[in-house]
């Protein structure tokens, strides 16, 4: 959802936004500034990516995770704003 879409396979294999982020987010996962929550995907395990594992569309990662995320990158993106 930071580039104002639902996570999508095709979308991030493109040049534009949704690449970028995803790209970003790999980035924070291989640094372990964020964790996935799962780590399956329909009961196979996510294969590994260097010391970490491989990011997708399934992926679940922490509201708590991406607030500091975002936090650290000054970004508000709405989805991440608690009701008043």
């Amino acid at each position: 959802m930071l580039a104002d879409i639902e996570p999508d396979l095709a979308a991030v294999s493109k040049p534009g936004d949704a690449n970028g982020w995803y790209r970003v987010l790999c980035d924070a996962h291989s640094t372990a500034e964020i964790m996935p929550i799962e780590t399956t995907v329909e009961g196979n395990e996510i294969p590994k990516y260097r010391d970490g594992w491989y990011l997708h569309e399934k992926t679940i990662i922490s509201r708590e995770d991406l607030k500091r995320f975002a936090k650290a990158r000054q970004l508000k993106p709405p989805f991440l704003h608690d009701p008043a």
